[in-house]
């Protein structure tokens, strides 16, 4: 299974959003862009 993962990165957030091989959305969620927020995105 392909997996795509796009970030937007701005200084307070960091916007996620996975997607299938098929372009299907699997998932999409905002963490802070601090070190808390980089702990949230690596345990999803």
């Amino acid at each position: 299974m392909r997996l795509f993962v796009g970030l937007d990165v701005s200084s307070f957030d960091m916007k996620v959003c996975f997607l299938n091989g098929e372009g299907e959305k699997l998932d999409s969620f905002s963490v802070s862009n601090d070190l808390p927020g980089a702990q949230v995105l690596k345990e999803r």
